[in-house]
């Protein structure tokens, strides 16, 4: 059985801000990288996405 998990790419953006926020709390704030987005295909094979 195959997983299809898919997910709205502006839901998750909407979101980076609030992460953000939440590392800027830490000591320094300097801890958040920024994201990394894949698209994953059918056979498994994994393409990085350049935002």
């Amino acid at each position: 059985m195959t997983s299809k998990a898919r997910l709205n790419p502006l839901d998750f953006l909407a979101l980076v801000p609030k992460v953000m926020k939440l590392d800027q709390k830490k000591e320094g704030g300097k801890s958040f990288g920024g994201i990394i987005v894949e698209q994953v295909d059918e056979h498994g094979v994994v393409k990085k996405l350049d935002i």
